[in-house]
């Protein structure tokens, strides 16, 4: 499912998931949104191990609360970003919920 196939596909439905969806990933703690942004642009499990000092174990459990989190604050438009798969076309929304300072 894409975000514009949610709820019919209307303007104001794919603001509204927009919106949604930044206002959950900003609930994430700090860790979650690092993850986060540095999978979704494109980082391995081991790259963001090694970038955060972590071992890729806690980078995986991170992901998996993370998503976990979005899916659940998300309620019925959580179906878009289950099993980490976040469309493209919500990449300025990730990227500007994941930025530390609000810096991109």
């Amino acid at each position: 499912m894409s975000p514009f196939q949610v709820r019919g596909s209307g303007v104001a439905d794919v603001a509204e998931f927009r919106l949604a969806l930044g206002d959950a990933i900003r609930a994430l703690t700090p860790e979650q949104r690092r993850v986060l942004r540095l999978w979704f642009i494109g980082y391995t499990h081991l790259e963001i191990a090694q970038a955060l000092r972590l071992n890729r174990t806690a980078v995986t459990m991170r992901l998996k609360r993370a998503f976990a989190s979005l899916h659940a604050q998300l309620g019925e438009l959580g179906s878009v970003v289950a099993d980490m798969d976040i469309p493209p076309e919500l990449v300025d929304v990730v990227l500007e919920a994941t930025a530390e300072n609000g810096d991109d």
